[in-house]
């Protein structure tokens, strides 16, 4: 029932083992998103100068030391838990020594926080390659626009913009938005234009947009 010290532990009970190795993933899978939002937030500067890798270098550095804490913290806590639930107590000192044990973990904790920022920084590469790729590859969609010229100006109207258009002599009258355009033409040319958009020819000279 006794779960022996850090010293002991893993040529005593196979329980201690896995609760240890179970404790530090747990944690590590934890405080995962943290340095995933790290790299998101302190990306690699795209300039190679010094003053700007060692600031990108720096703050990293201290967000892994802020892993570590957290990490030998909530890691320790879930092995005092373990042991209490087997009437024994864990100890994370080293015969009454703190330091050993805590720069023990800081050095491999350092070491995963670099790991898995790298991996999260490769999985964010990664991704935006491949938007950019698939926003290159994309076929360009057909624009959909009516080009009129009234008098002198040339007007670019989307079809669902257009409430009617109704024929005047020579020239058609499009209503849309408000406003009516006067252009030349003829209403039988709109109606051909404007084929398969929802609109209906109500009269000779009325054309609607349903």
């Amino acid at each position: 029932k006794t779960l022996f010290p850090y010293t002991t532990l893993f040529r005593s009970d196979p329980r201690a083992a896995w609760l240890f190795e179970l404790s530090s993933v747990v944690m590590v899978t934890a405080l995962a998103p943290f340095v995933g939002w790290m790299v998101w937030k302190v990306p690699p500067p795209p300039e190679m100068e010094a003053p700007a890798w060692g600031r990108v270098a720096g703050l990293h550095l201290v967000a892994a030391v802020a892993f570590s804490v957290v990490h030998i913290a909530g890691m320790a806590a879930i092995r005092m838990a373990g042991y209490a639930a087997v009437g024994s107590t864990y100890h994370f000192d080293y015969q009454g020594d703190y330091g050993l044990p805590f720069f023990y973990e800081l050095r491999k904790d350092v070491l995963t926080y670099a790991v898995t920022a790298a991996g999260y920084w490769v999985w964010g590469f990664w991704l935006a390659q491949q938007a950019a790729r698939e926003l290159v590859e994309a076929p360009a969609a057909p624009d959909t626009r009516i080009e009129i010229r009234d008098g002198g100006r040339v007007i670019l109207l989307e079809p669902a913009q257009i409430a009617w258009i109704e024929a005047a002599g020579n020239y058609v009258e499009i209503h849309a938005g408000g406003a009516a355009h006067l252009a030349r033409g003829t209403l039988a040319a709109f109606e051909e234009r404007l084929a398969g958009r929802g609109f209906l020819r109500i009269h000779r000279s009325r054309l609607v947009n349903r």
